[in-house]
């Protein structure tokens, strides 16, 4: 086969399906003129031939299962590419970590170019959810070690979203925006129902407290939430249970489905680490006003989108109070209690 130099490979694990934060990231290279190649890394066991990688997998039977994940995909990509090659890998689980590792420590003619994608992470989500990595559980802290590693020893990382960038940048990481083109809102040509549509499901990562209690705060206006809870993998129990207040509060106003009823009249996106679902692109396109965190994917990809970073402001931008046209904020900070850190976490490295 011949291998074109500087190609991109876009590595993926048990699926041929990008995480949404990688298609962003791809879409946004493919605009840049790169081509690229898929990879796919089985979703378990090893390269054939590799009777000497499960010798030596027995001998770290006690070794956390993400550590071993992430050697195991190492083992795959650098099977089946070549010197040169830009590999493109997701943060989630730290999977690309060992791979970067390992590159980084080649001479120079002799590495793989290894790009991080940080969106999908556990290290992002946490610091967003808890405003801290410090004191998660394994082997959830070992996701977070090995994410920190991949973001150190990459020669890249594509940040796609303003938060993912500033987020890294407290762990003393460089990132960089990566977005693709995207077009303006297009003109509303349906009538609509009016009421309010909370994408995605209800979560502390998804901001489903926010959202709701601004809609609270209203006289009226009607929302509807996702009829699916999600595990922020921070506290216990479930987001939905825990908002049992504002939701007495909001009482008939407040539905669950899978969608609206009918085409929405506004609709809040409150996730701000993962690019919108392909309804809410097309609900954008057909002209229902977005309303978007500051800092987030959709800030980044919808430049137009009137953004918001807390729920008074929210609240503000429903009722009509403050003026909801122009670019996003740029006075995002960051979670206020992340600076828990250990700087240097991921930098120690043992590999036996």
């Amino acid at each position: 086969m011949t291998v074109l130099a500087r190609r991109i490979v876009l590595v993926t694990v048990g699926t041929d399906r990008l995480t949404p934060n990688a298609e962003v990231a791809a879409d946004a290279l493919r605009g840049d003129g790169y081509e690229s190649v898929a990879f796919i890394v089985p979703g378990s066991g090893l390269p054939r031939g590799g009777r000497e990688n499960k010798k030596t997998l027995k001998n770290f039977a006690h070794t956390p299962a993400p550590l071993i994940e992430a050697w195991r995909v190492a083992q795959y990509v650098i099977a089946g590419t070549e010197p040169t090659d830009v590999i493109v890998v997701g943060d989630g689980g730290g999977v690309g970590g060992v791979l970067a590792l390992i590159e980084a420590s080649r001479p120079t003619a002799e590495r793989r170019v290894v790009w991080t994608v940080a969106g999908d992470g556990l290290t992002l989500r946490t610091a967003q959810i808890a405003g801290t990595i410090e004191g998660v559980p394994m082997p959830q802290a070992s996701e977070i070690d090995w994410e920190l590693v991949q973001y150190r020893f990459s020669s890249d990382v594509l940040a796609t979203s303003a938060i993912a960038v500033q987020t890294l940048a407290k762990f003393g990481l460089t990132a960089h925006l990566v977005t693709p083109p995207a077009g303006a809102q297009g003109s509303a040509t349906e009538p609509s129902d009016g009421g309010i549509w909370a994408p995605g499901a209800v979560s502390r990562a998804n901001r489903s407290g926010d959202v709701m209690r601004a809609v609270a705060s209203l006289a009226e206006g009607r929302l509807t939430v996702s009829n699916r809870d999600a595990i922020d993998q921070v506290w216990s129990g479930s987001t939905w249970d825990a908002l049992g207040g504002i939701r007495s509060v909001l009482g008939d106003r407040l539905r669950r489905a899978d969608r609206p009823m009918g085409r929405p009249g506004t609709v809040i996106v409150g996730d701000p680490l993962s690019p919108p679902d392909a309804v809410t692109s097309s609900w954008r396109q057909s002209g229902v006003p977005m309303l978007v965190p500051e800092g987030s994917v959709a800030a980044a990809m919808w430049a137009d989108a009137p953004t918001w970073a807390d729920e008074d402001e929210l609240a503000d931008m429903l009722s009509g109070a403050r003026n909801t046209g122009g670019a996003p904020s740029a006075r995002w900070e960051g979670p206020t209690r992340l600076a828990s850190g250990d700087a240097s976490r991921g930098r120690r490295v043992s590999v036996g």
